[in-house]
């Protein structure tokens, strides 16, 4: 590890050069000496490479395109590895505010001793999380009882690789194809001694894709891939801290592809038995089930109900 870089940004790209384009716009003014940009591309075409090479050539800049396509977990994991700073910071597709650079540089300087950061984002014009002050967790219980959600947030994410390197290939592996790799990792960092940091001003701007477009892995990927991953760990936390984490994520889960089923963007696909033997002892199992087994017609009434008159914003 190169000792004079003290922060690395890995970008994980794929077929996107616009908003690749836009990231870098964002990111490298902001760019000093100690930070690196680091462009993982899992591309099929040369639209992203041409991009970098003729529009953002700079010292700063390294730049990979991948021979095959792995997958962002994969990329992810390239990204971590290529990276050759003391911490890493992934960034998708998204932008970063002007001072978020220099912020999460001064956070660094003055508490070497923090494992993990995380950065509030805005989507759509809205704050992940209301908090707007920076604060230290109190612990790691803390961390998944607050942000559990977002957590799985990419771009929030900066942590010192140190805390990483000692997970072997056999462990990472069981996670791969589960699509939150970087969530095993996180919760990694997560489960081991150290300082976690909250910064509260949303310098991430997050572009999300819209609902048709979104490559959906219904309650598979969303709900059993993340509760396997989460209950890996669950020996390291408080078990009502992790129960509270797998309760929050399971309320946004069922009600996120709930609407997107009655919308027609996707459908509720994806091992319903094991989500329900998972989740049964939920609360909200009892409010999902139902809604999920009755006609559709009746189902998209009561969305109905429960957006127009109970005035819901739920989308």
């Amino acid at each position: 590890m190169n000792n004079k870089i003290i922060l690395s940004i890995g970008v994980i790209t794929y077929n996107q050069p616009k908003e690749l384009r836009r990231l870098m716009l964002s990111v490298l003014p902001q760019i000093e000496p100690g930070v690196e940009i680091v462009i993982n591309d899992n591309s099929d075409n040369l639209e992203s490479e041409s991009i970098i090479r003729n529009e953002f050539n700079s010292p700063y800049v390294r730049y990979f395109k991948n021979k095959i396509n792995v997958g962002s977990e994969g990329n992810i994991l390239l990204a971590t590895e290529r990276s050759l700073g003391k911490y890493v910071w992934w960034l998708g597709d998204d932008e970063l505010k002007p001072g978020a650079i220099a912020h999460v540089l001064s956070i660094i300087k003055n508490n070497p001793e923090i494992s993990l950061i995380w950065i509030n984002f805005e989507v759509n014009g809205l704050l992940a999380r209301p908090l707007i002050q920076d604060k230290f967790f109190k612990d790691r219980n803390q961390v998944v009882e607050e942000i559990s959600n977002e957590l799985g947030f990419v771009s929030s994410i900066i942590f010192k690789k140190e805390k990483i390197i000692n997970i072997s290939k056999e462990d990472k592996d069981q996670f791969i194809g589960s699509d939150f790799i970087n969530l095993y990792l996180v919760m990694h960092i997560l489960s081991q001694d150290g300082k976690f940091y909250y910064v509260g001003h949303p310098y991430v701007i997050c572009y999300p894709r819209p609902a048709e477009k979104h490559p959906y892995g219904g309650f598979e990927v969303f709900g059993i891939n993340f509760y396997r991953i989460v209950k890996n760990f669950e020996a390291k936390f408080d078990k009502k801290s992790i129960k509270k984490m797998l309760a929050k994520n399971f309320g946004y889960v069922w009600r996120g592809i709930l609407v997107c089923w009655l919308k027609g963007y996707d459908t509720p696909k994806g091992k319903f038995k094991t989500m329900f033997r998972l989740y049964w002892n939920f609360p909200e199992f009892w409010i999902a089930g139902p809604l999920f087994l009755m006609p559709k017609f009746i189902t998209k009434f009561i969305y109905f109900i429960y957006k127009k008159v109970l005035k819901r914003k739920y989308t």
